[in-house]
């Protein structure tokens, strides 16, 4: 008995079929690690907020003495030149220790030191 080909047809579409669902498959992969991708960096950016918050002034040192005091997100910060993100009250004490405010952000002001 020779087979029928109405079911050699069949099992064509069927292997057509599951190669396109993997292809499919493979690209909902691609989409759901783009999100995770999406979704670790948006939390990196809620922590580094969150961090921001808590340490809203940097304060530049130069042989250990505080120099000067930057509110945090102040476009004048270098961040590589000895300076370090601090509480508001290290940012009081460095300046009673003399540090001087930017001219540019006024962290005295937000201080109320001013």
């Amino acid at each position: 008995m020779s087979p029928d080909p109405a079911d050699s047809s069949r099992m064509e579409l069927l292997q057509f079929l599951r190669r396109f669902l993997l292809q499919d498959l493979a690209r909902i992969d691609v989409w759901i690690q783009q999100e995770t991708l999406h979704a670790e960096s948006r939390r990196g950016q809620q922590i580094q907020a969150s961090r921001a918050a808590q340490r809203p002034w940097w304060v530049h040192h130069d042989d250990g003495r505080p120099i000067r005091l930057h509110v945090a997100n102040c476009f004048f910060i270098s961040r590589h030149d000895g300076g370090h993100a601090c509480t508001r009250q290290q940012a009081i004490e460095a300046l009673a220790a003399g540090a001087e405010p930017c001219p540019g952000c006024r962290p005295d002001s937000d201080l109320g030191t001013d």
